[in-house]
């Protein structure tokens, strides 16, 4: 067992020691056994109570089948959230969410210009939504479209994942309306660094947002996002008579977004959503303690974090307040601790 003596002369930390029980007491958790290293356990005694922070379980593929199944086809941004909090919590008492658990899912795997309403096909090549849908609802629509094995593939799906769709638009981009774009539009000379080869060592741009592509044709276009030619050529010519006409009947995005694809060099960025989070768990009340199928707090049990719920009350993360997620696990977190103390 390593621990390290932080700080403060009355706190101490201890690492490589994962809890594997918590303690119950007369319905009361009084403590929490943590593994060492060696193999063996050490109980920590719980002066007032226990307070789990231990993140989601992202990780964790039975409990994703279980209680977040629409997340269970796409690859995952990170690692080892596999739900260790939760199931301590349920052991004690404490009951989840019910199922329809909300998802984190960003879209910032390849390129700039995220949000933009250009013409979005499936790995097909086909037109499959409304672009002016917008990304926090796109891990949804992606269900239901085919995979592909791309770059950045996680474990579970070596074969191929959901999640890949590409952006396509003409470079008359520039000239569009400004509330077209999320930020403006950017300039070309910007994209070229997310061109695989256009520019030498790149700067500022992490590798897998490189998968942009500028064509003198469509058919290089599609070559290059690897897209079935015939159907993403019938693709292009379909929208652009929708946007001849004004009006885009088949999936009814708003005149005003709707730009034809026809000057050269064509844009193309394969887009690749993965699960940043699950941000549900076990529930809790306005103090962040646990609580039990009854509605009533496991005494001596809290739980912050993403570990603790309900919070965001749907399915997919809301956008309309930045840093949403970490001030909820930091503001959680310190009512845990006030509470527990007696402070609250």
């Amino acid at each position: 067992m390593e621990n390290v003596r932080a700080a403060h002369p009355e706190l101490e930390v201890f690492y490589r020691t994962p809890a594997v029980r918590l303690v119950t007491e007369n319905g009361r958790v009084t403590g929490v056994i943590g593994r060492q290293h060696d193999g063996t356990h050490t109980l920590f005694r719980a002066a007032k109570a226990v307070i789990l922070a231990t993140g989601d379980y992202t990780n964790n593929p039975a409990m994703v089948a279980r209680w977040c199944p629409d997340i269970a086809e796409f690859d995952k941004k990170q690692f080892g959230k596999t739900g260790d909090g939760h199931v301590l919590a349920i052991s004690a008492g404490a009951n989840m969410e019910p199922v329809g658990h909300t998802k984190m899912m960003h879209d910032f795997d390849s390129a700039l210009m995220f949000e933009e309403p250009f013409l979005y096909l499936n790995m097909h090549g086909e037109r499959f939504t409304n672009e002016y849908t917008g990304f926090v609802y796109m891990g949804n629509l992606l269900r239901d479209q085919p995979s592909y094995k791309g770059n950045m593939l996680d474990a579970d799906h070596p074969d191929g994942s959901k999640g890949w769709y590409c952006t396509v638009y003409d470079s008359s981009y520039m000239e569009w309306d400004k509330d077209s774009f999320v930020d403006g539009p950017v300039p070309p000379f910007v994209m070229e660094k997310f061109i695989p080869g256009a520019v030498e060592n790149p700067q500022g741009v992490f590798k897998n947002l490189i998968d942009l592509h500028r064509c003198d044709t469509l058919e290089e276009l599609a070559a290059e996002l690897d897209l079935p030619c015939d159907a993403m050529l019938a693709s292009v010519a379909r929208y652009n008579q929708l946007c001849q006409q004004g009006c885009d009947t088949d999936f009814g995005k708003p005149a005003k977004y709707l730009h034809p694809i026809l000057k050269p060099p064509f844009w193309g960025a394969r887009k690749h959503i993965r699960v940043s989070a699950e941000v549900s768990g076990i529930r809790t009340n306005e103090n962040a303690q646990a609580l039990d199928a009854a509605g009533k707090p496991v005494k001596g049990l809290y739980c912050a974090g993403n570990l603790g719920g309900p919070f965001f009350g749907g399915s997919d993360y809301p956008f309309h307040q930045t840093g949403l997620s970490l001030g909820r696990c930091y503001t959680f977190g310190m009512i845990a601790a006030k509470h527990a103390l007696g402070m609250l």
